[in-house]
């Protein structure tokens, strides 16, 4: 279904506009989005399939590890798409810059807390990995408050993509548990998205006690 909405809104090359725009108004071409959307789109489409994911695995339904191994693999790809898209398409805009590490969160965060009590993830990760996340976003809204933006680092992207790397393995592994080699790599990346959460921590410290520094 979601496939579905979103071919609803392919580019036309000759009106090189979309059905839709922020305003809700209609342009002379008749429509209402412009090319210049698509990134926040795929953005609300990993917001839309996070919620997905957790509601199936809440339930007994017993295609639920298949359709939320897809479905995050989906959400995954577009974390990639966005951003490079909205780089293409010179459409970076603050929404996108807001919501694509709040949808990252939601991604990741539900399911670490879903694994925790079917022990498919030590509750010691979950705990740093929660405790990392919570003390970045207070250091970040401290500074903005001062007008001190502290972007995502490369450091912060790689946690985020090993995070991912790892529960995609985990759900793969659910899937199909007769499968060599999925639960091998989630143990592997589940320690590498470890160490990069640590040392992206680490790093965002570093940053602002230089950027105090400098301000005294």
């Amino acid at each position: 279904m979601s496939l579905f909405f979103l071919s609803a809104f392919i580019y036309n090359p000759t009106h090189r506009s979309f059905p839709l725009n922020p305003k809700g108004k209609v342009n002379r071409m008749g429509h209402l989005f412009k090319k210049e959307d698509i990134p926040n789109m795929i953005t609300f489409f990993r917001g839309a399939a996070a919620v997905a994911v957790v509601i199936l695995l809440m339930t007994s339904w017993t295609g639920r590890w298949t359709l939320s191994f897809w479905l995050f693999f989906l959400a995954c790809l577009s974390d990639f798409f966005d951003g490079y898209l909205a780089r293409r398409l010179k459409a970076q805009s603050k929404l996108g810059a807001f919501l694509d590490p709040l949808f990252d969160k939601a991604l990741v965060l539900p399911l670490l807390v879903i694994f925790v009590p079917l022990k498919i993830i030590p509750a010691f990760v979950l705990i740093l990995l929660f405790a990392r996340d919570v003390a970045v976003s207070l250091l970040r809204s401290y500074l903005a408050k001062r007008g001190v933006s502290l972007p995502a680092d490369i450091l912060a992207k790689w946690k985020a993509v090993w995070q991912m790397t790892m529960l995609g393995f985990i759900l793969g592994h659910m899937c199909w548990p007769a499968a060599w080699g999925f639960r091998e790599a989630a143990f592997i990346s589940g320690w590498v998205a470890l160490f990069f959460s640590l040392v992206s921590a680490w790093g965002y410290f570093y940053r602002f006690f230089t950027v105090s520094s400098v301000k005294k």
